[in-house]
């Protein structure tokens, strides 16, 4: 299925969620799971409050678990130095949610 949204609308809300919310997504700094874990589980409580945008995070549940995802990987890439630590993207995969049916 194809989005039915004009492309530049498409443009806008995929750079605003996937990258501008990653960037200004606040455990980018946080250098151990412990405080990984603590900021995902404050993003939950916001969500389930309905008050997370206002508390700086991103309005995509799925963007906030895969940016989740990516500093975990950055984490332990460090924390477990003698071993090679990766995380990949399959690219799209033809899902209800990619294709948004």
């Amino acid at each position: 299925m194809t989005a039915t949204e004009p492309f530049e609308i498409q443009a806008r809300n995929t750079i605003d969620i996937n990258y501008y919310g990653t960037k200004k997504a606040r455990f980018l700094a946080c250098n151990n799971t412990e405080m990984l874990d603590t900021i995902l589980e404050e993003f939950v409580s916001a969500a389930e409050a309905g008050d997370h945008k206002e508390k700086g995070f991103a309005g995509s549940a799925y963007g906030m678990s895969k940016a989740g995802v990516t500093q975990l990987t950055r984490i332990l890439s460090v924390e477990a130095s003698n071993i090679m630590v990766v995380s990949c993207c399959p690219g799209l995969c033809r899902t209800d949610m990619a294709v948004r049916k």
